[in-house]
């Protein structure tokens, strides 16, 4: 009954956190791995052996059912790569693990929530729990040993000896503890004692605990005296152990997992001789062992790059056990021109084919005698022609994979291929460069052709320049360009005269699919550069980090993918302006440089993506569109605005459509939706819900969400909330980004409103949790969304009465979705916010606005991202970029936040009026956080803003008024490190040009004035709609402020950017 009772808690928990086999998210990366991955650490709960856990490529997965099927565990609290755990052996659930960056975090509920647990400072190694007294745990980092005596509340440093690398117990005496190294210690680690230098990874024989086995690479090694003295026992002919175990039952067994494909060895003799033991294997890259607590024959082994292995007879056979693993470590992809069939490469499982998206993959590896996959190359004529490179050896399929065949006996011995070309003019030709290894031919470098798809191949030119890699080839001329270490050469079959077009070392090309002369490429040092001269000259992309690979998607206006270290950018222009699609939101690391990335011909909308570092394969939806999270409409109370802007130089055929909560079309009498718009080149328009959708809104009580389509990267806009009299105004902007994981950080009132609008074409599940200001998870609860649906609660409908004005509230949903937080008192002021994206973290943070004074207060809000406390500077700066008052260092725990609405906190005068900027810096961890603006008696106005973390070089306000009752303000920051050199232009709603200006700011300086002060050439000239643009030769933040004169409101919003 107990364990009954134990596995429903654990399914309750993990289903919480557990994410289904998805479709592509739109805007933002979905993970469709096929189901492999590269097992790190297997452990079993010891209380509930059907329970195990592993680590695959940092991920943490689990198991309910004995390794039968797995899910990856993901938590909103959970570090996003873990480096080790272990499990609490008296208490099912409790785990401790050690992320790659710092620390030590715990969960009680088996991994739905966790807490940081000390070691800030510190890379942990390996961690470890006392096997009796389980308060104790120890944590090996930098090679010295830690331990605590409160399970993780505190933590002591008991051994600087160094060179530690793993934590022994003796079974018999667990007072005895054995660090690789060689350490031991006899009082439970409370003193260590230095007893030899034997090797770095042990285990202790389960019944002579004065029995040692030993290992590092090649050598296994005995000592019988505790450690003193080592004697090498076995050395098999095997590159690398990886792990090696005791069998539980036969004291005189034991298993070796290997490196480098030799698989697993037992021995029953103690070592004296090994066999083989590999039966059922597909992968003998054998990474870890454990053995299933009181089985008497059932052994778990993890592999490099096939998941997990299961045993039920002591290792004498092997069968699979991967169900619902998604970390595969793909290395390259494919996707079939015609067919849409999805083929990925692995680095030590070979081949899966996809004919469904990535919902299902299978295995494909007939004829293939290792599986280390290199490259592939699909046929753009015949789908189910591919070549692919396995370590240096090149094979092709004509099945679609069915079945693989060596090309290796077609070249010369000793010939080094490189992957082949195809010729997309001429079916069946290919083309690939060569070259011999040292003294297997001579020392050039040849190009090879076939005609007939790889049936035979033949060398067509010369020798080819020094330094040849891979070839790329014009879709329009056919011209052949080298990659060569010496720069970039370029030939016209069938010449075959190469000439050095460009000392550039390049990775890769792509050719615009329209304008022949377009050719881009990216360096080896991940520098993307263009050519308009079909290679002859090269110019720098401006882009943000450095980028691993482009792609083009056929589409009426071709568009060009960028991914690298700044996310996913999209360029509409063949590079010369980009647009964010998503940040770093898969693990926080498609930043990482190396990946690549393919578009899916038949659906351009489809992007996958591949890092060869990371576990998982990775496919997004691109949406040019805006989402506004927010649509409320009650008849003579409150409605919803909407303004768009056009500042490109082409129309934009916008689809704009009014959901309601479940994902329906708002629909009825005399309303239109969707509704069509074309907005021309400067165009701006903004009208109520009722002006866009139709009279038959006035009359309608909605509660929903607006989606626009069409939206390129000119295309900005916002929404505001507001009621009839115009007594409560609030904005936001509209935006394309998507998410995960959001942060709502202002949680004033019960009242508060939270939006999460789900985009996507199938629903998802939301996890909201609720943290107070030292991050302390207070409550935790989930959701669903339908489908185009939106989540609309207050916090007091997700958390009753448990919220207040200093926690956060944290989301995560399997699908990427947007959010918006509202607030309002129902009378006379109301508080719009757009969620924060954690990806967006930043060090340095800039609140553009800081106003004190008799008539307002300003509340900055800053929250940790990390699971780890930190500490923060704040400085309110002037106009003059001066500071004011003093710094001020303020502590933040893990997850949490501080709330600074006080200005004599900076030893301002809150008596005395003052406006300016305030600026955060950490040093330490990653933070976000928001500012807001009110009336002292919080009875006439309120507004909030998110902190600026980058800003811009074009800048865009996509509506203004300026009459008699209302004024439009402007607040630009010159954050550079030189003057800005700044131009602001007024336009009408029409396009055309209405004032113009030119400014300087010195560094760290701000100008804030109405707009009828900076233009006074509008004063007197009623305003009601229009578009602010500003350019500058320096990075600004700028915010836009919307009220009536006698402050009876006021809204703010920051400057979307569009450079």
């Amino acid at each position: 009954m107990h364990s009954r009772r134990l596995l429903f808690v654990c399914s309750l928990a993990l289903s919480l956190v557990i994410p289904r086999i998805l479709n592509a998210g739109v805007n933002d990366w979905t993970n469709i791995s096929p189901p492999a991955g590269d097992v790190e650490q297997i452990v079993f709960d010891p209380v509930n052996p059907q329970i195990v856990y592993g680590i695959l490529s940092g991920q943490l997965y689990a198991s309910l059912d004995g390794a039968e099927k797995w899910h990856p565990v993901e938590s909103l609290s959970l570090p996003q790569r873990i480096r080790t755990i272990a499990i609490d052996p008296h208490q099912s659930g409790t785990i401790y693990a050690a992320p790659f960056e710092h620390g030590i975090v715990k969960s009680t509920d088996f991994g739905a929530t966790w807490q940081f647990m000390g070691l800030a400072t510190e890379p942990v190694g390996f961690v470890a729990v006392h096997p009796v007294k389980s308060w104790m745990l120890y944590a090996v980092a930098g090679q010295d040993i830690y331990r605590s005596t409160d399970r993780g509340g505190s933590w002591k440093a008991v051994s600087r000896h160094g060179e530690a690398f793993m934590l022994a117990f003796s079974p018999a005496n667990p007072s005895v503890i054995y660090a690789g190294g060689f350490l031991r210690s006899t009082d439970e680690g409370a003193s260590w004692h230095r007893i030899g230098s034997g090797y770095p990874y042990v285990a202790v024989h389960p019944q002579r605990p004065d029995t040692l086995v030993g290992w590092v690479e090649r050598e296994v090694g005995w000592s019988t005296d505790g450690g003193y003295s080592w004697k090498s026992n076995f050395q098999p002919v095997v590159p690398f152990i990886n792990v090696l175990v005791f069998s539980p039952n036969d004291p005189n067994t034991l298993y070796i997992g290997t490196d480098y494909y030799d698989g697993l060895y037992r021995s029953t003799d103690l070592g004296a001789t090994w066999a083989p033991s590999n039966a059922g294997l597909s992968n003998y890259y054998v990474t870890s062992l454990a053995w299933q607590p009181g089985s008497q024959s059932k052994i778990l082994a993890g592999t490099g790059g096939s998941g997990f292995f299961m045993s039920t007879d002591s290792g004498a056979s092997w069968t699979a056990s991967g169900q619902g693993l998604r970390q595969a470590s793909v290395t390259s992809l494919a996707v079939g021109g015609k067919s849409g069939t999805i083929y990925v490469g692995t680095r030590t499982a070979g081949f899966f084919r996809s004919r469904d998206s990535g919902k299902t993959w299978q295995q494909i590896n007939e004829g293939l005698p290792m599986t280390r996959v290199r490259e592939i190359a699909i046929d753009p004529a015949n789908p189910n022609l591919l070549f692919a490179l396995l370590d240096d050896d090149l094979f092709r399929t004509t099945n679609g994979g069915d079945r693989w065949e060596p090309q290796g006996e077609l070249f010369d011995p000793g010939l080094v291929v490189s992957l082949p070309v195809a010729d997309p003019r001429t079916p069946g030709r290919w083309y690939l460069t060569a070259y011999y290894l040292p003294g297997e031919g001579p020392n050039d470098a040849y190009l090879l052709m076939t005609n007939n798809g790889g049936q035979n191949w033949e060398r067509i030119s010369n020798p080819l320049p020094a330094g040849a890699q891979p070839l790329a080839m014009s879709p329009h001329d056919g011209r052949l360009y080298l990659l060569s270490f010496e720069g970039l050469y370029v030939s016209y079959p069938p010449l075959f005269d190469w000439q050095l077009s460009s000392p550039l070392v390049f990775l890769n090309l792509v050719f615009d699919p329209d304008k022949q002369a377009i050719i881009l490429g990216v360096t080896e040092t991940g520098e993307p550069w263009r050519s308009t001269d079909r290679g002859g000259s090269w110019s720098p992309i401006e882009l943000e980090g450095r980028v691993s690979a482009l792609a083009y998607a056929r589409t009426s206006t071709p568009g060009l993918f960028a991914l690298g270290e700044g996310g996913l950018h999209y360029s509409t222009d063949a590079g010369s302006t980009w647009q964010l699609i998503t940040r770093r939101s898969v693990l926080s690391s498609l930043n990482t440089f190396g990946g690549s990335i393919q578009v899916d011909p038949l659906h351009p909308d489809l992007v996958y993506a591949v890092i060869p570092s990371l576990g998982g394969f990775f496919v997004l939806e691109h949406a040019a569109s805006l989402f506004v999270p927010r649509l409320a409409l009650v008849p003579g109370k409150e409605s919803t605005g909407l303004a768009l802007s056009n500042r490109g130089d082409r129309e934009a055929a916008l689809t704009i459509t009014a959901f309601d909560q479940s994902g329906d079309l708002v629909q009825g009498s005399a309303i239109d939706n969707p509704v069509h718009v074309i907005l021309k080149p400067g165009e701006q328009k903004a009208m109520l819900a009722p002006d866009w959708f139709g009279a038959g809104l006035v009359s309608r009580k909605v509660d929903g969400w607006i989606r626009i389509d069409g939206a390129f990267r000119t295309v900005t806009g916002f929404s505001s909330a507001l009621s009839a009299d115009l007594a409560i105004l609030d904005t936001a902007a509209a935006s394309h980004l998507t998410s995960k994981n959001w942060l709502f950080p202002e949680v004033d009132t019960k009242r508060t409103e939270l939006r999460v609008a789900n985009p996507g074409a199938e629903g998802t599940d939301v996890i909201l949790e609720l943290r107070n200001a030292q991050g302390e998870l207070k409550q935790r609860t989930g959701r669903s969304i339908p489908p185009g649906g939106v989540l609309a609660q207050t916090t007091e409908m997700l958390f009753g009465s448990q919220s207040s004005g200093d926690d956060s509230i944290w989301i995560q949903s399997d699908q990427p979705v947007i959010g918006l937080e509202y607030e309002t008192d129902g009378k006379s002021y109301a508080k719009v916010l757009l969620s924060l994206e954690p990806d967006e973290d930043a060090t340095v943070l800039v609140a553009p606005q800081y106003a004190a004074g008799p008539d307002v207060q300003t509340a900055v809000t800053v929250v940790n991202l990390d699971p780890v406390p930190g500490t923060v500077l704040v400085q309110v700066y002037g106009d003059d970029g001066v500071p004011r008052g003093r710094e001020r260092q303020v502590t933040i725990g893990g997850r949490g936040k501080v709330r600074i609405d006080d200005p004599g906190f900076f030893d301002i005068d809150s008596a005395q009026p003052f406006t300016g900027y305030a600026r955060i810096v950490s040093p330490s961890v990653r933070i976000t956080g928001s500012v807001s603006f009110e009336d002292p008696s919080q009875h006439r106005f309120s507004a909030a803003l998110p902190l600026v973390t980058q800003g811009g070089r074009e800048l865009v306000f996509s509506h203004l008024v300026s009459t008699p009752e209302f004024f439009t303000g402007l607040a630009v920051l010159n954050r550079g490190l030189a003057t800005a050199v700044l131009t602001i232009r007024v336009y009408r709603p029409d396009g055309g040009l209405l004032a113009e200006k030119q400014l300087q700011l010195q560094p760290g300086m701000r100008r804030s004035s109405l707009l009828v002060e900076y233009f006074p050439e509008l004063a007197g000239t009623p305003l009601s709609g229009g578009t602010i643009q500003i350019t500058s030769s320096e990075e600004l933040a700028a915010l836009a402020l919307f009220g009536r004169y006698d402050l009876d409101f006021l809204s703010t919003i920051t400057a979307q950017v569009l450079r």
